[in-house]
């Protein structure tokens, strides 16, 4: 992909990745700088609280657009999926306990591989009704059309103005006209779920590594980011 064609940039979403973070971070506040210099940025939505989960978006997505997407640690995204989907039943206090998690986990199949079902589903499939097998040389053709493909971590703003300096390098930009650095402080209220905190920690290892045999090739995809 020659890197003067780029005139799209399109974050893909995966829920439970840590995405609302990196819009509201490190997205948002470069948007104005990429749109100035052209490029369409893919809309977010109105409340940056609720951005888009679109999957792989065949509707936006084409030779020209750079591609930035975020991969979790398996086990701790799948807890984070139960506790999302969960906590805000009557009756979680009951189910937030670890053996109503593991069930919960084997019989949500759709969790499995959650994330590489994200890079192969196209935006008008939804997940949960994903019934069948993920097409691996489809999941490595879209992986090799990732521009940045980033690997879930604590971040801080050091990290968030790399990743903005990469983005802004890929694209070929000059900032001398541009005050930068871009944001000066993180916006981190929220983001931390100590449910999905607690829960991961009440795992010990023979559970923990059957979260990641569920999620085989999420896992392999995220041991080698």
């Amino acid at each position: 992909m020659g890197q003067n064609k780029l005139n799209k940039f399109y974050f893909l979403h995966i829920p439970k990745t840590g995405g609302r973070f990196i819009n509201m971070n490190i997205i948002n506040p470069l948007r104005p700088l990429l749109e100035n210099k052209g490029i369409e940025v893919y809309p977010m939505g109105d409340n940056i609280y609720q951005p888009n989960h679109d999957n792989w978006n065949t509707n936006f997505i084409d030779d020209n657009t750079y591609v930035m997407t975020i991969f979790r640690d398996p086990a701790k995204r799948t807890v984070s999926h139960f506790i999302e989907n969960e906590q805000g039943a009557p009756d979680f206090e009951e189910k937030n306990n670890v053996e109503y998690f593991l069930n919960w986990v084997k019989e949500n199949e759709y969790t499995r591989n959650f994330q590489s079902k994200s890079l192969i589903v196209e935006e008008e499939v939804n997940i949960a009704n994903f019934k069948f097998d993920i097409d691996i040389n489809l999941l490595k053709n879209r992986i090799s059309k990732i521009n940045l493909f980033l690997k879930y971590s604590p971040a801080n703003l050091s990290f968030c103005h790399q990743i903005q300096s990469k983005i802004i390098k890929d694209f070929n930009i000059n900032t001398e006209k541009f005050l930068y650095p871009i944001n000066d402080k993180l916006i981190v209220d929220g983001f931390i779920n100590m449910n999905s905190k607690q829960m991961f920690n009440k795992l010990n290892k023979k559970q923990i590594n059957f979260l990641y045999e569920n999620s085989s090739i999420d896992s392999e995809i995220y041991f080698k980011l």
